[in-house]
């Protein structure tokens, strides 16, 4: 439904909406971010649609970099490695489905979150049953 494409002509696009999802993921799901402008943004993605709409998703002034040191945010890498979801904008023309674009990233999220689970192995480290009785 939509691929990656950081070649992607992103000119027009503007702020079309928010989407709630864990930066860790997706680097880990679409891999490394193109490095965003180096002052209000440190990262995002261009993503096309099959028939051709071009959208993308970026962190907007989350991080020191934007913010400066001593704000609270966390550092460009800390951002990147945060497993809690925070809001990442999403960009697009205003005669794309952005709505659309935003069910499909929590739906990749949500199967992502699922193979992981079923991927889980069972460790017995902190099982009591494996606790050597004195």
């Amino acid at each position: 439904m939509f691929k990656v494409d950081q070649t992607a002509d992103a000119g027009g696009t503007h702020l079309l909406g928010e989407v709630k999802l864990p930066p860790a993921f997706m680097v880990r799901r679409f891999g490394k971010h193109n490095g965003g402008d180096g002052i209000r943004t440190s990262g995002g993605w261009t993503f096309v649609a099959e028939s051709g709409g071009v959208f993308t998703v970026y962190e907007w002034r989350c991080t020191t970099l934007s913010n400066g040191r001593g704000s609270g945010s966390p550092t460009v890498r800390e951002f990147w490695r945060l497993w809690e979801p925070v809001r990442l904008n999403i960009g697009g023309h205003d005669d794309t489905d952005w709505q659309a674009f935003r069910k499909w990233l929590r739906a990749e999220y949500r199967a992502f979150v699922k193979a992981q689970a079923s991927a889980a192995v069972y460790e017995p480290r902190n099982d009591p049953s494996d606790l050597k009785r004195k």
